[in-house]
């Protein structure tokens, strides 16, 4: 499946809106996108470990909607950290599911 859209419709005022598939999407026309919204981090301020993935792959869905404040990974100017991202991004790639990531504004 292949999105095309314009610099403007991206441009949200307070979210970049960005879809990635972690594996080729060879979804036939009439496959069914099951989508959970995960916040960035639990409810503990700590990241969510593999169970959790592995927990809302079990409960059927396919497919993780990521909601990223962008202070969590850029700290100032130029100082990123995107561990906690890749081990994400790592978790959902070993159980197959697809991800929507979500930046937002943050201060």
């Amino acid at each position: 499946m292949r999105c095309i859209t314009t610099r403007s419709q991206l441009a949200l005022p307070l979210a970049i809106v960005i879809l990635i598939s972690l594996s080729a999407i060879t979804m036939a026309s009439n496959a069914v996108i099951w989508s959970v919204q995960v916040p960035y981090l639990g409810s503990n301020g700590l990241p969510h470990d593999f169970t959790y993935f592995k927990a809302i792959k079990e409960l059927g869905y396919n497919t993780v909607f990521l909601t990223i404040p962008w202070g969590s990974v850029e700290y100032g100017p130029n100082e990123y950290d995107f561990k906690v991202l890749d081990t994400y991004m790592n978790y959902t790639r070993a159980l197959g599911l697809n991800v929507i990531l979500v930046f937002f504004y943050s201060v």
